[in-house]
């Protein structure tokens, strides 16, 4: 078996290197060795820029509404179609609930009267279609949030699982509606017991079956959709229609998805050369590149938010790079002021 050393930078908080989707597939192939100092390969989220310092093979996940960068990784995982140095992987493929969602137990005429009605569970107020909703909603029926958004519970819930399984439905918008891009919070809505309200991904339905959610497309669809949730909140039998419906097509896993499939991108990405030959860059160019063609392509972003989101970077900068970078944020917004 094969040596490959591999580092993980800029991922989430708690993410493990020895343990964790990426290093699992590679497992099943190759001596994986996690080495931060001179790895073969380095998988990068888009947090910030420590991959920067690593000469070598460089692999780019997105799990964020972004575009891949090819500029300066030799691979991406992101939600974009899948095409050369880029694989479409959702986030929710790497979530513990994705393998639930195949095995979800039937619910019983008691178990629909004990829930309540309808829940939300969020952090992230921006998002303004995300927040019509919720409140549009909050005046037809009760919608208990548990999330730091809006929270209606006395405080932010510790366990998203067990609060939303004492619920019949729940919603489950993304940040933004972009092709492709479909997050964990659909899938876990389902695997946590619940039918799931969505929007967000107009092309949900490559890997999900439509029937297993209530889908919602825009501020039009409003009335059809609460029409169907009372109707679900009234009618067990109505309601179980929904509920039993398997989330993805025949209750089998989408080709794509399979751990196969990636690996087979995985031993590509091992087998290949370094297919770019990097320079060394401002230490804060690609994720705010990111994050400005990110920002300036989301209808719902207000000016506002875009300085929000340079603050944050620039607070968050080595403090021998902040004055640089606020000169630069200084510029962004000057532009954008034009724009």
């Amino acid at each position: 078996m094969n040596q490959i050393r591999i580092h993980f930078t800029e991922f989430w908080q708690g993410f493990e290197p020895e343990n964790n989707f990426f290093t699992s597939l590679l497992r099943k192939k190759y001596d994986v060795v996690i080495d931060d100092r001179t790895p073969d390969i380095v998988f990068s989220s888009v947090n910030f820029w420590d991959w920067q310092q690593y000469d070598c093979k460089k692999v780019l996940f997105i799990g964020e509404n972004l575009p891949p960068e090819r500029s300066e990784f030799d691979y991406c995982f992101s939600f974009h179609p899948t095409a050369g140095d880029n694989f479409h992987l959702p986030i929710f493929r790497l979530d513990d609930a994705y393998k639930k969602c195949f095995y979800r137990e039937a619910i019983t005429r008691e178990q629909w009267q004990a829930r309540k009605g309808v829940n939300f569970v969020c952090s992230n107020p921006r998002s303004p279609m995300r927040n019509w909703f919720y409140h549009k909603l909050s005046e037809e029926i009760p919608v208990s949030s548990g999330g730091r958004l809006f929270n209606t519970v006395g405080g932010p819930i510790c366990d998203k699982s067990a609060f939303q399984n004492g619920f019949n439905f729940t919603i489950a918008f993304e940040n933004t509606s972009w092709p492709g891009y479909l997050t964990e919070k659909l899938i876990q809505a389902y695997a946590f017991g619940t039918v799931p309200i969505y929007w967000g991904d107009p092309d949900v339905d490559r890997f999900i079956d439509p029937k297993s959610f209530i889908p919602f497309s825009g501020k039009k669809d409003f009335d059809k959709v609460l029409q169907t949730i009372k109707r679900g909140l009234e009618d067990f039998d109505f309601y179980q229609s929904l509920y039993a419906q398997p989330l993805f097509k025949d209750n089998k896993e989408p080709q794509q998805l399979s751990d196969d499939t990636i690996l087979k991108f995985l031993e590509k990405i091992v087998g290949a050369p370094r297919m770019i030959e990097r320079d060394v860059r401002l230490a804060s160019g690609y994720s705010r590149e990111l994050w400005i063609k990110r920002f300036n392509s989301t209808r719902f972003i207000t000016y506002e938010e875009k300085w929000k989101v340079r603050f944050f970077e620039a607070f968050f900068l080595p403090e021998y790079l902040y004055i640089k970078t606020k000169k630069h944020i200084k510029l962004l917004l000057l532009q954008e002021k034009t724009i």
